[in-house]
């Protein structure tokens, strides 16, 4: 299980991967090296599984976003909007 930093992440997924350990990593901020450690953990014959979050909360908000977009949908003259602000000092 990788959640630490942007700047060690990527490493340390690929040397678990290397070392034949599955990895799940919740740790964000990497996407820039993304391809590369996708593309390395397929080299050693490895897997990961990565997301951006794995909050209960985060989730269970993303259900209801999905749900308000399909009901408002039939409500032009309505704009509702929700916020999503946990973790603001990350």
């Amino acid at each position: 299980i990788e959640f630490t930093t942007p700047s060690t992440a990527p490493d340390n997924v690929m040397r678990a991967a290397a070392a034949g350990v599955p990895v799940v990593c919740g740790s964000t901020g990497w996407a820039a090296r993304r391809d590369e450690v996708e593309k390395r953990v397929s080299e050693v014959g490895g897997a990961l599984l990565a997301s951006s979050n794995f909050s209960i909360g985060v989730n269970v908000f993303n259900i209801i976003n999905r749900k308000l977009a399909r009901l408002m949908s039939h409500l032009p003259q309505y704009k509702p909007h929700m916020y999503e602000t946990h973790h603001v000092h990350k």
